[in-house]
């Protein structure tokens, strides 16, 4: 996508053009019960961006058209291999209550999952999934991208808003 940004920015500042749009967009209702099939949602909003400013960068003869096919298919490649890695994840509608009176349901997912972590049972450690939802954050953690890949700690601070609570899922792998 940043070659993709750098050749669009390098057109002359006199020339403007349009953002890509779709005259008659497709509106598809998602519903996921995991954090994971929320992601996945999300990966494919980003490649349907990816391929609008491809199909535009390819109209207005900044590429050519083996070179967006190409773009297009080694993209569309990762996005397949992220979806085989995800259709591995299993989940159960187990609660706590369930593992602590060791109802069939989690018996279950204990046998094909493991014991769930005592701190996890425990309260002790909670996990929240976010996204991050405005420019001003994505830029933050842009910036503070190269110190994670070096393996340095990295605090950042958010405000969570819009909080709603789901079925704990016990996953594993």
């Amino acid at each position: 996508m940043d070659e993709l940004e750098a050749t669009l920015k390098a057109i002359p500042a006199r020339i403007s053009l349009t953002d890509v749009s779709s005259v008659s967009p497709l509106n598809i209702g998602v519903f996921s019960h995991t954090p994971l099939g929320y992601r996945c949602v999300w990966l494919l909003v980003g490649y349907d961006q990816l391929a609008m400013k491809v199909f535009q960068a390819s109209h207005y003869g900044l590429n050519s058209g083996k070179e967006r096919d190409e773009m297009l298919s080694n993209r569309g490649h990762l996005v397949r291999k992220v979806y085989g890695v995800a259709q591995h994840y299993r989940s159960f509608a187990v609660i706590r209550a369930d593992l602590e009176q060791k109802t069939v349901i989690a018996s279950e997912a204990v046998k094909l999952l493991g014991e769930v972590d005592l701190d996890v049972m425990t309260g002790k450690y909670v996990r929240f999934d976010t996204t991050v939802a405005d420019k001003e954050a994505m830029d933050l953690i842009s910036r503070c991208q190269k110190a994670v890949d070096d393996d340095q700690k990295v605090l950042l601070g958010f405000t969570l808003s819009n909080l709603t609570s789901d079925i704990f899922t016990v996953n594993k792998g």
